[in-house]
């Protein structure tokens, strides 16, 4: 009698989820002496953590711009979304740009050069996807100020 085997497949393996948080799995069995496969199985969706949003911190230095957040249970990646805004004094609102990808990270912070002319930032942090802005994936979302708006512009304190 055959013995019936067991898989486990740790998180950092897992693909990307979709769009509705599911992982898109399908395997294959393969005999022991390997000389004899299945064929592949159908396409099966299973259902990912779900995605709440949390805590975060965007904190801006001279040079750089640091994104840090925290999620449980802790995913293999995350797609980092950000958009710049200009505040402007006579209306005293910001006018925002769109989100664009901006990268890919393994851990629960990420950093971007702090290279731009705008005034504000705009972050979003979602659970790896198909790297397009996708609400139900949204891990964290904020705002922070790249330059002091009061002095002109100029934050780096010379």
């Amino acid at each position: 009698m055959a013995t019936i085997k067991k898989v486990k497949i740790p998180i950092s393996n897992l693909p990307v989820v979709d769009e509705n948080n599911n992982y898109i799995l399908r395997y294959r069995v393969v005999s022991d002496d390997k000389n004899r496969s299945s064929h592949w199985s159908p396409l099966i969706r299973v259902d990912g953590p779900p995605v709440t949003v949390s805590s975060g911190a965007i904190s801006v230095a001279i040079n750089s711009i640091s994104v840090t957040w925290y999620d449980t249970p802790r995913r293999a990646s995350y797609d980092i979304f950000v958009r710049y805004g200009n505040y402007n004094p006579l209306t005293q609102q910001i006018t925002w740009g769109s989100y664009a990808y901006a990268g890919t990270s393994l851990t629960q912070n990420f950093s971007i050069l702090n290279n731009v002319t705008a005034t504000n930032i705009g972050v979003i942090v979602q659970v790896s996807g198909n790297k397009t802005l996708n609400s139900s994936l949204k891990v964290f979302e904020g705002t922070g100020l790249l330059k002091a708006q009061i002095d002109g512009g100029n934050a780096s304190g010379i």
